[in-house]
């Protein structure tokens, strides 16, 4: 299992901003799984809130991928699945 984690000290709640970090966070994962020889199949993600709460999407993909433009759309859409859910 390949991770990628970051901690945002005090929250971050703009979504650009979200993109950005999530971003990093893909090339992050993809040095690693280059470094492992690892073509992922499924991804998940995974949010914690200020106040403790848990926000998770897991993702199967289609056919295993380390392209970055695609897994970063995919990823995206997720993070609007759980903004949206949260308000």
């Amino acid at each position: 299992i390949c991770e990628a984690k970051q901690i945002l000290e005090g929250g971050v709640s703009d979504r650009e901003v979200l993109k950005l970090h999530l971003a990093q966070l893909v090339d992050e994962l993809l040095i690693k799984l280059q470094a492992t020889h690892t073509i992922p199949s499924s991804l998940s993600l995974q949010l914690k809130t200020i106040d403790h709460l848990i926000y998770s999407q897991e993702l199967t993909l289609s056919l295993p991928t380390r392209q970055k433009k695609h897994l970063l759309r995919l990823l995206e859409a997720k993070l609007e699945k759980i903004q949206t859910s949260t308000g």
